[in-house]
């Protein structure tokens, strides 16, 4: 039995198939026709219907962002390669150690001019941070601004 109604995903913010909870979305299907990720939304009450979700998604990003934005460039040296800042649904990757940046740019065809220096890649490095944070805030704005006009309201009939 196909939807007839679409609802406001709690976690994107996006109208998605309502039949009782939202459908499955927010995937890629990948080239042997397998899923590859899916809106932690999927299969929750709409937004509509209920906004527990919404609000710890909510309270969780704004978290995530007072984090990312606390971060300093000393955080940012100390994390190495193969390490992850992982901010609730972010994670965010850092510049290698200066020695492993330094050993990295010198064995390069390109050498350390083509790389940049260790300094530029740890302000880029808090730059994505910081712009991960901008972001983070961004979508629980949105996630407010929906529920307060979606929330109690009835499903959005298909067409």
């Amino acid at each position: 039995m196909k939807a007839t109604h679409n609802g406001t995903c709690q976690a994107c913010g996006r109208l998605q198939a309502a039949k009782g909870s939202i459908a499955k979305h927010g995937y890629t299907v990948k080239g042997f026709g397998f899923f590859h990720g899916v809106c932690f939304g999927s299969h929750n009450v709409p937004m509509e219907a209920g906004q527990e979700l919404t609000l710890s998604t909510i309270a969780k990003l704004l978290e995530g962002a007072a984090a990312l934005e606390a971060t300093t460039a000393e955080d940012v040296k100390s994390l190495s390669v193969r390490t992850e800042k992982r901010v609730n649904f972010s994670t965010v990757y850092a510049v290698m150690t200066e020695a492993e940046y330094k050993a990295f740019a010198k064995a390069s065809q390109y050498g350390p001019l083509y790389h940049g220096t260790w300094e530029e890649k740890v302000r880029v490095a808090l730059m994505n941070f910081k712009g991960e944070a901008r972001m983070m805030v961004a979508h629980a704005k949105m996630l407010e601004d929906l529920m307060a006009a979606r929330a109690g309201q009835p499903l959005v009939e298909r067409k």
